[in-house]
């Protein structure tokens, strides 16, 4: 009996070490995709570079358009989900720029172009700088950087959230923490997960606006983890879309009308003065 329970046991290790070694990987897809050839970027739109030990991490700045050059105004920081990657997601902000917002897309480590392997620190690294260089440009207001995140990237957003609040958080398909989606999809044990990426332990200590916008038939990451979000949050305003699930949102972040009316009503919003 004592030798079962010891092989037992030597097995549970091996499980739990197996489980930890690879579980990035399934965290990270689109660190080993093919991402296929650069996409063209929008006129206007700079490709940045955070270097890093081994090479560099790349982003995609896309200036606001119509709006006057002597004046700072809105911007937005926009974090993708686990299986994309920045090129793809340039065309979609254009109503952002059209608006009068700059757009920063920062890539994660391993992810097309850019060097590294991706981690929870690291990219919440990169993501510190990459929003340093955003604010300290003289046509972004500091005091109204929005960040934005869609399921795996709401994780990034509610992290560095934690490090540097925004003026305000939207969250697209996102859920409770990393640790709890894995749970829900696959039974593994919350204390196993590496990278947590904690949404609702940060939400409740941010005292900014929320917009939280969810597919009601989401079967990959539940409308429960919104709700909880939504919940724990200070000021927040849930949207969930009948008949949507995780890759069918309207926007790809939730329909535009939602978003600028949020922004709107938080006077986050270009204003006449940022425009000519």
């Amino acid at each position: 009996m004592k030798r079962l329970l010891l092989m037992l046991g030597v097995l549970l290790m091996l499980s739990a070490g197996l489980l930890w070694g690879c579980q990035r990987q399934a965290m990270y897809p689109g660190a080993w995709m093919d991402p296929g050839r650069p996409l063209p970027l929008p006129d206007g739109a700079e490709r940045w570079e955070h270097p890093i030990g081994g090479g560099a991490v790349e982003a995609i700045l896309l200036p606001r358009t119509g709006a006057a050059t002597d004046g700072p105004g809105p911007a937005v920081i926009f974090m993708h989900g686990n299986g994309e990657f920045i090129d793809q997601w340039a065309p979609a902000f254009r109503r952002f720029t059209d608006a009068g917002f700059t757009v920063l897309l920062p890539e994660y480590r391993g992810y097309g172009a850019s060097a590294g392997k991706p981690s929870q620190d690291a990219i919440v690294e990169d993501l510190v700088a990459f929003r340093e260089r955003l604010v300290a440009l003289e046509s972004v207001d500091a005091d109204r950087l929005v960040y934005v995140g869609r399921s795996l990237g709401g994780g990034f957003a509610a992290q560095l959230t934690e490090r540097h609040p925004p003026a305000a958080l939207i969250l697209s398909s996102t859920f409770t923490s990393a640790a709890d989606a894995a749970h829900d999809l696959t039974g593994l044990p919350r204390w196993l997960v590496r990278d947590k990426l904690e949404v609702r332990g940060v939400l409740a200590g941010y005292p900014g606006p929320v917009l939280i916008l969810h597919g009601e038939d989401d079967d990959l990451m539940g409308v429960h983890h919104a709700r909880a979000n939504a919940e724990a949050a200070e000021h927040a305003d849930l949207g969930v879309y009948p008949r949507t699930g995780h890759e069918n949102m309207p926007e790809g972040v939730g329909r535009w009308d939602d978003v600028v009316s949020f922004l709107e009503r938080h006077q986050l919003a270009a204003s006449p003065s940022d425009s000519p």
